[in-house]
């Protein structure tokens, strides 16, 4: 697979070793709409600076979430 533009947003590192053993959870809103099959969504979290990543969402594309969810 070819990725010619690629676009993402990092978040600053969070802290959260006050819940070191606790489960932890992710979510977000969105309104996704994109290319089916070229224009690719994921979310992937990372617990070393961004070193490696592990996907938690994705990737989707197309006709995904046309009212916010």
């Amino acid at each position: 697979m070819c990725i010619r533009d690629s676009g993402y947003v990092v978040s600053p590192d969070i802290d959260l070793s006050a819940y070191a053993g606790s489960a932890l959870f992710i979510s977000w809103w969105q309104y996704l709409q994109s290319e089916r099959g070229y224009d690719l969504a994921r979310v992937a979290v990372s617990n070393d600076g961004g070193i490696t990543w592990s996907k938690v969402y994705g990737e989707v594309s197309g006709n995904v979430d046309l009212s916010w969810a």
